[in-house]
């Protein structure tokens, strides 16, 4: 397994170098070629540059993912074969900008770019797990492309519907001072559950307050508080329909291979080692540790 990777990895990596140099020869030739003509040529092999620049863009990102295909095909067939978890792995996102927005977990959602999903269930309760990128308007400070990591959804045991909304201080402290559409321009009024360590901890939204009483049980409650503790400012949460919603944004991917990493059984490990990852959180928020 890991010595047709290997071989795998290193000629996509050869490959792309060379098409690389290949493609910055032939934009700098265009460039240096328009300089020592007229004016009115200029543009013209400006635009002959960029081409070259972006077919060597295409044709190296083509590489790079047929190559991922190949790993992550291989590497999580290895993983999944033997689990307690029944979890499948599908390289496409199984929701789109459109849910996310209706979930409202995430603020300032416009565009969501979804791949690499998780799906699997324990103990009867299923879960999803996939990576997101989301771009939003124009904040104060930062990028518009604000959020890159994971978006969690695990079956609760209450079968309920509607939402509620849990911001932490930090959630608050971003979504106020750095331009969001966020909880402030939505029409959910903040409910008090009663519990002073959580009300200190977290706020809570929600149009229904039967549904809060319901849901945020002391059991949830420990379980919401324990992922603010582990995540910080990188966590926003909610309920939506009986499902926790956990969006953690790092920059740190669990599924994309690079072409500078050799092809081991340390890679395997570290694969392994970032389901672990992520069947401990499950554990965390579906409660059985």
């Amino acid at each position: 397994m890991f010595e047709r990777l290997e071989k795998k990895r290193k000629r996509t990596l050869f490959l792309s170098i060379f098409i690389w140099i290949l493609a910055i020869m032939a934009a700098a030739g265009f460039f240096v070629y328009a300089l020592s003509h007229d004016r009115s040529t200029l543009k013209t092999f400006r635009l002959f540059s960029l081409v070259c620049l972006l077919i060597g863009a295409v044709i190296t990102k083509y590489l790079r993912d047929a190559y991922q295909e190949s790993f992550r095909n291989t590497f999580y067939h290895e993983i999944f074969e033997d689990n307690t978890y029944q979890l499948s792995f599908d390289e496409s996102g199984v929701f789109g900008a459109a849910e996310v927005k209706d979930w409202g977990v995430l603020p300032n959602v416009i565009y969501v770019f979804a791949k690499n999903t998780i799906q699997g269930s324990k103990d009867g309760l299923n879960f999803t797990v996939c990576e997101l990128d989301v771009q939003g308007k124009e904040r104060i400070e930062g990028p518009s492309a604000w959020f890159h990591g994971l978006y969690v959804i695990c079956d609760l045991k209450q079968k309920t519907k509607g939402t509620i909304q849990i911001r932490t201080p930090e959630n608050l402290h971003m979504e106020q001072h750095e331009n969001l559409f966020s909880i402030w321009n939505v029409d959910l009024k903040q409910i008090k559950t009663g519990i002073s360590w959580f009300d200190e901890a977290m706020h809570v939204y929600s149009d229904d307050e039967q549904l809060v009483k319901e849901v945020l049980n002391e059991e949830n409650m420990k379980k919401l508080i324990h992922l603010h503790q582990k995540f910080h400012r990188q966590i926003w949460m909610g309920i939506v329909d009986g499902q926790v919603h956990a969006a953690i944004n790092q920059p740190k991917s669990f599924f994309q291979p690079g072409l500078f990493s050799e092809v081991n059984e340390k890679t395997l490990g570290k694969q392994r080692k970032n389901i672990e990852e992520l069947t401990i959180l499950i554990n965390e928020i579906i409660g059985n540790h």
